[in-house]
């Protein structure tokens, strides 16, 4: 069960008692009121990723450096092997500079007019 703070407070404004302090507050102004503590069986909400950055590893496994099958092999810095060499490609610092910006790559347009003998900027 969890106490819902809004409701209460609603309640303490309705009987003019502002109450905009934390929880534990509020519920002690109820009581002073003897008015009851609403308690509801709330749905746990899971956030979405919707207005949000993506993360290292977000980006690494759409653009297919990450398997999804391993995901316990990948670190921030980079893991060691039996002989303690480390290993770059498990590195999520490392992987992002091996990716070839889209910048950088030949357009389609570009691609023809180098078939063509034409340069195009």
């Amino acid at each position: 069960m969890k106490v819902v703070k809004r409701r209460v407070s609603e309640k303490l404004v309705e009987q003019g008692i502002i109450a905009v302090r934390n929880l534990v507050q509020v519920q002690k102004l109820a009581k002073e009121q003897n008015m009851a503590i609403i308690k509801e069986n709330l749905p746990k909400v899971k956030e979405g990723g919707e207005g949000k950055s993506k993360g290292i590893l977000q980006v690494l496994w759409e653009r297919g450096f990450i398997n999804a099958l391993n995901l316990k092999q990948y670190t921030m810095d980079r893991r060691k092997d039996a002989y303690g060499i480390h290993q770059p490609n498990t590195s999520l610092k490392y992987l992002p500079g091996s990716c070839k910006d889209p910048k950088n790559k030949e357009s389609l347009l570009q691609s023809m007019g180098r078939t063509m003998g034409v340069v195009v900027d």
